[in-house]
């Protein structure tokens, strides 16, 4: 009888200890993006709401993962610079991201660190990310899709250098998550994400002759290319004049507040108070 009682306290124990591992949460914040419509390193007039949720498996002290769902909304304006190169040039979108993310957590100072008896644990990480976006400008009244239009020539020619709107992103960032309860945590966290497209924001290398996109791509497609007539009419760039740096992939960011929640958590307090009976 006692070897059974044993066996029941013993799974019991290991099924709590297991369980404790899971949590899960949301994520509120912001998101922006480093592009060629940035104005310096990053544009705080051009942040915009974002959300996620997540769940996180705790392997131990130091390591976690975690997958998360991430939606967020980027955009860019040249209205917003000084320069008046940038003001003329007058490009500007907006664009969806919508983010799938396996991430791994490192916990450098694990159990050292506590605020009224709370522990706070601050923690890097990194992963891989999938990614979908689709840039938009607003013309006319109406925001219109740019990527099937070639603004730079994507489809002039026999090749057909139209870029994937669903990438690959790397994310690397820092936070913290400190222990609210035995069950509730609360942290903050910056990712940016470094992506392998110049396209985020449809502008990237040289502009195309206003001609060749009117006969090849469309009037649409010529006018958002260069929008630099409705700020200086009559204006037109030539090719191949500049209209993005295409050295500098895109990237985009997640900022915010983790609420997370552990699932199936006893109270740990309690544990500590057990083991000295």
């Amino acid at each position: 009888m006692r070897i059974i009682f044993l066996l029941i306290t013993v799974s019991l124990f290991t099924f709590s200890t297991y369980a404790q591992k899971w949590e899960a949460g949301i994520f509120l914040g912001g998101s922006n993006y480093m592009g060629d419509l940035t104005v310096g390193y990053l544009d705080l007039k051009e942040t915009h709401t974002s959300i996620g949720a997540y769940g996180q498996y705790n392997l131990n002290e130091h390591f976690s993962f975690r997958a998360g769902f991430y939606y967020g909304t980027i955009s860019g304006n040249d209205a917003n610079a000084d320069s008046p190169q940038r003001q003329l040039r007058n490009l500007s979108f907006q664009s969806r991201i919508y983010e799938a993310g396996l991430h791994t957590l490192w916990y450098p100072f694990p159990n050292k660190i506590y605020i009224r008896d709370n522990l706070l644990r601050p923690y890097f990480f990194t992963g891989v990310a999938l990614f979908h976006f689709n840039p938009q400008a607003y013309y006319m009244g109406e925001w219109v899709d740019l990527q099937p239009l070639g603004t730079e020539g994507q489809y002039i020619g026999f090749e057909d250098r139209q870029y994937s709107l669903t990438q690959i992103s790397i994310p690397i960032g820092a936070g913290f998550s400190y222990d609210v309860t035995d069950a509730f945590s609360v942290g903050m966290e910056v990712g940016v994400r470094k992506t392998f497209t110049d396209y985020l924001d449809d502008v990237s290398t040289t502009y195309v002759s206003n001609r060749r996109l009117l006969e090849e791509s469309g009037p649409l497609s010529a006018a958002l290319a260069d929008r630099s007539g409705e700020v200086q009419p009559g204006h037109k760039y030539t090719e191949p004049d500049t209209r993005g740096n295409p050295g500098n992939d895109d990237w985009y960011v997640f900022a915010g507040v983790n609420l997370g929640f552990k699932l199936f958590t006893q109270n740990e307090r309690q544990k500590r108070l057990n083991c000295k009976f």
